[in-house]
């Protein structure tokens, strides 16, 4: 066990410093369906604001974010929105955004997607890592949380078409209960024929659970606190580590042929660590393990 122990570590530490998925708020939960900012066929303008503490990862060096994805909701059927995204500092506090969508955006405001984007969302049920709504960036956004929380700006810009007995789709609203203080929402939408305004609704202590394709400038390394047997059982366990940065832990019997088995997927807690234990069959023989950052 000691070889893979060695082998376990070398190949964390190597992982972390690449890009990542990140999901802000760290503490995914089973939300329920939610309409915004997806679920009018009318423009909407939408915006979301994230605690800079839950880019912990980031360090004060900060990192380029590559995409945002979003849980789905209960609609299958594809859609086309012409939407624009951008990603900015705000200069507000996370739950005090103004009803004025321009109020909130920072200096460094950046357009990082604008484009007709397809949409089909699959149900995920209570699979709270399956984040299939992916919106992949056309430009990277550099975030250095000493700069001020991030706001998310979403503006889908004309009227979206349904399909004949079916709305637009919808996500998770995983922040609507219990109450998220590290989120904070601003929305409003328009008709057929006219754009969203330029007030929204305020919602404090609320929104959609994100997950973030972020690469770290210098990201803090992990290590290994714990890797042992019990019995018929490995025991592993992680500090140091960067709180809802998603992990996957992965076995093999033979390095030469890198077969790599995946074993359990979870987050890094609010405390940046984790424990998995994985069963061992009584007749299996050596085993290798590696912690895949995704």
């Amino acid at each position: 066990m000691k070889r893979a122990l060695i082998i376990f570590n070398l190949l964390s530490i190597l992982n972390l410093v690449n890009a990542v998925e990140l999901i802000v708020p760290n503490t995914p939960i089973s939300g329920f369906d939610n309409g915004a900012p997806f679920g009018f066929n009318t423009p909407v303008h939408y915006q979301q604001s994230y605690d800079a503490s839950m880019f912990s990862l980031l360090g004060t060096n900060g990192g380029y974010i590559t995409s945002v994805a979003f849980r789905g909701g209960g609609n299958t059927v594809l859609f086309y929105y012409p939407m624009v995204v951008s990603l900015s500092s705000t200069p507000l506090a996370v739950n005090a955004l103004s009803s004025t969508f321009a109020n909130n955006i920072g200096v460094d405001n950046t357009i990082v997607y604008s484009s007709t984007f397809p949409i089909r969302v699959f149900p995920n049920g209570n699979n709270l890592l399956q984040f299939q709504y992916v919106i992949p960036f056309s430009a990277t956004f550099f975030y250095n949380p000493t700069n001020g929380n991030l706001l998310l700006d979403i503006q889908i810009t004309n009227y979206v078409d349904t399909h004949a007995g079916t709305g637009p789709p919808s996500m998770k609203y995983d922040g609507g209960y219990p109450d998220y203080p590290p989120m904070c929402r601003v929305f409003a939408y328009g008709d057929r024929y006219t754009p969203a305004p330029t007030n929204g609704g305020v919602f404090t202590s609320s929104g959609l659970i994100t997950e973030f394709g972020i690469t770290p400038v210098n990201g803090p390394s992990f290590k290994i606190g714990e890797f042992s047997l019990m019995g018929t059982n490995c025991i592993c366990r992680s500090t140091n580590g960067a709180p809802g940065v998603v992990y996957t832990l992965l076995t093999a019997t033979n390095l030469a042929k890198l077969n790599w088995i995946p074993v359990a997927s979870n987050v890094f807690d609010t405390g940046g660590s984790f424990a998995l234990t994985n069963r061992l069959a009584t007749n299996s023989g050596q085993q290798f393990y590696i912690l895949q950052l995704q």
